[in-house]
């Protein structure tokens, strides 16, 4: 099996090579576990303080992981009457 490691000359080098495809995978894996989980929202949800319909957008998010930055579209909404941002079925105020 070809694994491109070949192509380092040290074990050093082998080993960070390594280190880096892990690095890839593991935030690959990240992020297709997160669209996976990701939670189904409608274009219209209600606001958790006042009950008006608010359209439902995804904003991408940058998260920080042990093996490196992944990004999540995050489910999100705001209300006009209320002038608050809230995530689909948490009912959490966003910060950000």
């Amino acid at each position: 099996m070809a694994t491109g490691l070949g192509s380092a000359e040290t074990f050093a080098d082998i080993e960070q090579l390594a280190a880096r495809i892990g690095r890839s995978v593991a935030c690959h894996l990240t992020e297709q576990t997160l669209k996976e989980q990701a939670p189904e929202v409608g274009t219209e949800v209600a606001c958790p303080q006042c009950g008006r319909a608010c359209r439902m957008t995804r904003h991408t998010r940058r998260l920080v992981t042990v093996a490196g930055a992944v990004s999540y579209a995050e489910p999100a909404s705001h209300c006009e009457t209320c002038r608050r941002d809230f995530f689909s079925g948490t009912g959490e105020a966003a910060s950000g």
